[in-house]
């Protein structure tokens, strides 16, 4: 639905999207409650909490902010089959880009590295979340423990 060129182009004249033409402004509780089939919370922790949660009609949440969903509200869509993807998977690629730039990595290397390695974390996560019927969070905090762990065994070994 929107003219991307038209609404970027009005971002750049007036400063703000907010008065875009055709546009209206809509509450948090609305916009979490709009059918949609990817909802991205990106702008503030708890969001989406258990009393609000069951307003949601979005089939997947790319968790774009840090905790945007509790884990009450994960628990409740994960029961819905609404897909959560957690934060510090769909959100790593701020420290993906500073981990290549600390390396010398150019901007394009940066970006082909976060687009690779967050499609691999997501595509492990889902499938542990899937196969051992575990929320997907759980299956995120457990592959995050099992990689710090092999971090730390590598260290004592060096």
């Amino acid at each position: 639905g929107l003219d991307l060129a038209a609404l970027l182009s009005f971002k750049r004249e007036t400063g703000s999207v907010a008065r875009f033409p055709g546009a209206r402004s809509l509450a948090r509780e609305e916009l979490l409650a709009l059918a949609c089939d990817i909802l991205v919370p990106a702008a503030r922790p708890d969001t989406i909490r258990a009393d609000n949660a069951g307003a949601v009609r979005a089939r997947l949440i790319l968790q774009g902010a840090n905790i945007p969903v509790t884990a009450e509200a994960e628990a409740a869509l994960h029961a819905r089959g609404v897909l959560c993807v957690p934060d510090f998977i769909a959100n790593a690629g701020g420290v993906i880009c500073a981990a290549i730039e600390y390396h010398g990595g150019s901007q394009a290397a940066a970006l082909e590295a976060i687009a690779e390695r967050i499609r691999r974390n997501t595509t492990e996560v889902l499938q542990r979340s899937r196969s051992r019927k575990i929320l997907p969070r759980m299956a995120a905090t457990e592959l995050a423990h099992e990689r710090v762990h092999a971090a730390q065994a590598y260290r004592r070994r060096s």
